[in-house]
């Protein structure tokens, strides 16, 4: 006899404290916000980015869209700034809230 499987729930909106030296970061939807510049804090070797396609930017956030760009390769902070200024929002009521919590070493 089969027994169908619970239906899985994922919650709508996550916020996390990134790992590394952000701000924070949320997911929302598809959508994943970064309060913080993209940057080279992990030290990725020099072939790992070009295999991936990581090419820096300037922007002062980061956007990306999961269902188009799941590897993150494309950041549309500056062609989406009204989503930008929503998760900020929604990021910074999570942490007014105590909601997030900053990276924790050790």
């Amino acid at each position: 006899m089969l027994v169908p499987c619970p239906k899985k729930r994922t919650p709508d909106r996550r916020t996390s404290a990134d790992a590394c030296a952000r701000a924070g970061a949320v997911l929302a939807g598809s959508w994943v916000f970064i309060d913080g510049p993209t940057g080279d804090d992990n030290h990725e070797p020099e072939w790992f980015k070009q295999e991936r396609g990581y090419v820096a930017d300037s922007q002062p956030g980061v956007l990306y869209d999961l269902s188009r760009d799941l590897s993150e390769k494309t950041n549309l902070y500056a062609d989406h700034p009204e989503i930008v200024q929503d998760l900020k929002s929604l990021l910074q009521r999570y942490k007014s809230e105590g909601r997030s919590v900053g990276h924790r070493s050790g």
